[in-house]
Formats: structure tokens, sequence, C-alpha cells
């Protein structure tokens, strides 16, 4: 995509900062898939608040400024910068480009059928969009789909493309930051107007850092998309391969030092503290620590194996497995330090140790409390969550516990 050049600034010699301007049509036309993930990003909901966005383009209202980052651009001596499609982040304005590409997409599924504008045939253009890679169901309802196929009211799919061109946005475009700015910069605008949950801060943070480092060899972390996500979630796994959603979980709840349950339901918007501090931003968003954190993950998966065998494949995988122990982990480290990275190797070695030097993680005993449970009178997930949690903490602090123990405890 072309950018048309408004200002720019230096900053310490090194970052580079652009205000720019482009016609929102180029710049959908530039998104592709790696830009968002948009199935991981849990972020990308049903927003009230977007449903009249077409209006206020067709106005030619001024909407916030989108915010990318990018190392591979072209500046050009008339004024301009290009980045090629894809090869760029976004920082801020997620939301607000993905329910445009979504009617960009149906301007394009109708274009195609010509037969598909109108009433009647909404369902159809649901099932062809239900179709396009990262389409999400739920973010805008079939009544809305059914109002923009009606070429009847004034603004309909067919305007699309012109209203579109037409309109222009404005970009701040960052370049040359290092990892820890980037991830510090989405921390700072996702403290805007409009505050979004802790888990899609952690999500977000979490899928930056990964996408600019290479996994380990001995790791694969498995998204909903992909066809062997069933199979792994069932436990049909080998050694390192995990649900990429409960790494998330694992991370988030170290960091809390409790067992989190990872949810787009926790949004506790108005809370101030709902916000990942810098200073633990600084200390487990870089590649140093997510590569010792996958590697624990790996120790702790090998000892359970090799102990106990193939039925902790199964146990482990588990996001209530995984949250439940990384809480106990992170209760244990609550002072967070510059020496963390240690303090967690040599607190996963112990535990580590532990099993291998005792079967202390019996899944018979689990199995025998966790078949007693009642689902009508409780939620079973965070029973078992806590119940792995109290489990775990007590066998790190070197306090005897049973899973009888653990299941009963309040």
């Amino acid at each position: 995509m072309k950018i048309e050049i408004l200002d720019r600034k230096q900053i310490e010699g090194r970052q580079s900062w652009f205000l720019g301007k482009i016609s929102l049509w180029d710049y959908l036309s530039a998104v592709e898939p790696n830009n968002y993930e948009f199935e991981v990003q849990r972020g990308i909901v049903k927003n009230r608040y977007l449903d009249s966005i077409l209006v206020s383009i067709n106005r030619k209202e001024v909407i916030p400024p989108i915010t990318i980052t990018t190392d591979e651009f072209k500046l050009t001596g008339d004024n301009y910068i290009t980045i090629e499609n894809g090869k760029f982040n976004i920082l801020d304005g997620l939301q607000r480009t993905y329910r445009l590409w979504l009617y960009k997409k149906l301007f394009e599924i109708s274009i195609l059928n010509k037969d598909l504008f109108g009433e009647c045939n909404v369902h159809t253009v649901v099932s062809e969009l239900k179709t396009a890679e990262y389409y999400l169901p739920g973010v805008i309802s079939v009544t809305q789909i059914k109002d923009i196929l009606n070429t009847d009211n004034p603004i309909n799919i067919s305007i699309i493309p012109q209203i579109y061109k037409d309109f222009d946005i404005y970009m701040y475009i960052w370049s040359n930051l290092s990892e820890k700015e980037t991830v510090n910069k989405m921390l700072i605008l996702n403290a805007g107007q409009r505050k979004v949950s802790v888990n899609h801060q952690y999500e977000l943070m979490f899928l930056q850092v990964l996408k600019d480092m290479h996994l380990p060899d001995n790791i694969s972390l498995i998204r909903e998309k992909d066809p062997q996500y069933g199979s792994i979630r069932r436990g049909n796994r080998e050694i390192g391969e995990y649900i990429f959603s409960s790494t998330i979980i694992g991370i988030q709840s170290l960091i809390e030092g409790r067992p989190i349950r990872l949810s787009p339901d926790n949004i506790d918007i108005g809370v101030e503290d709902n916000y990942i501090s810098k200073d633990k931003v600084d200390i487990f968003f870089n590649q140093p620590f997510l590569n010792i954190y996958l590697n624990s993950l790996i120790d702790l998966d090998r000892s359970l194996l090799y102990n106990y065998g193939d039925e902790y494949k199964k146990w482990f995988v588990k996001d209530t497995t995984i949250s439940g122990i990384m809480g106990a982990i992170g209760a244990k480290l609550k002072d967070i330090s510059q020496d963390y990275n240690n303090q967690y190797k040599d607190e996963i070695g112990s535990l580590c140790k532990k099993i291998d030097e005792s079967d202390c993680f019996n899944l018979q005993d689990f199995y025998t409390e966790y078949n007693l449970l009642s689902s009508t009178k409780i939620n079973i997930g965070d029973k078992v969550r806590d119940a792995i949690f109290r489990y775990s903490k007590a066998l790190i602090e070197d306090n005897n516990i049973r899973w009888k123990d653990a299941f009963n405890s309040k």
C-alpha cells in the first residue's frame, strides 16, 4: 500500500514515526490474514458501537487513526511510504479494521454472484461468508447482513467500493521498534477510552512476541483452525504439542499467581488496575522468557510421561492442569525481580525432580475425586483448576497433601 506522509519524527535517533493518509479501500486491500490471526485474537467481538460505522464513512466523518508497526517499507521522493501487503502489524484499530473488512468481503461475495443481492438470499450469503478465511460468526448479525444486501436501503453493499475509495483514513506508522517497545506501545494503546480485557492483552502480547520469534524445534502450538486441534486436545499428541490458548492461560496464571480461566467474558470495564503493569511486561513478554516458559512445559511433560505413562498426555494438555500448576509456581515467585528467569527455572527443575522421585501426581486418586464432583452444583472446570493449584502449591512448598484434600479445601 502507498501512504501519503503528512508528518514524521525521528525519536532517539533510531525510532521513526509517520503520520500518513490512505484511502480505506487501499488499506483494506493491503490487509492479509497474518495481520490479524482472527480466530486467536478473541478481542474481535460484536460491538454495537461499530454498527453505524458505515454511516460515518458515508458521511465522511473522521474515525480514529489506525496504528501499525513495520520495518519493511520504502520511502519515495514524492513524500510517500510504501509497505507491502501484509508486511505490518496492527497495534490499534483491530476492531474497526475487521468490521470494515467484513463489509468488503460481503461485497466481493455478492459481486461474483449478482443473484445474491436481496433479502431472500441472505442465508446463502451467510453460508458463503462462513467459508471465507478468518470469518468470525456473530460479529455482525443476520439482520445487519440482510439490511446491507437490500439495494433499496441508502447504504448497501453496492456502494461499498465507492465510499471506501472516497474515504481517507489516517495512520500512525512506527518503525525500528524493539520487541519490548512494540509490546509497550500495545499496552499504552490498550489503555484508551474503551478498555479491553486483561485476557485480550495477554493474547495480543503473547502473539506479538511469538510472531517475531522462532519456536523451539520441539514445540508445536496448535490453534483451533489446525486440523489436528481436536485430536491434540483429547491427548493424542507427542511431547511438546500444546493448545495455543492453553499456553496463554498458563503464562497468565503464572503472572497472576493463581489459576486463570481465559474467557472472552472476563471483561472488567472501568477497573483501573485491569491492566498488565510495565514491570510484568518487561519480565515476561520477551523472547528469552517465552523460550524458557515453553521449554519448561516440555520438561514437565517429559517427567510426567516418563514416570507415569501415556495417560498423562491427556491430563497435562488440559488448560485446567497448566493453569493450576503455573498458578502455583507464580504464587511461589510473587516477588518479581530481574533474576526471575533463574528463579523460575529453579522451581521448574525442583518440581520435575519431585515428579521423578515419587508418584506425586497420582491420576488414579485424582480421577477418584474428580468423579465425585456434581456438575449441577458447581463449575467443574473451576473446581478442578483450583484443586490442581492447591495440590501443586503444597507440593512446591514440601507440604504433604492428598487429592481429596485439594478438592475439598475452600
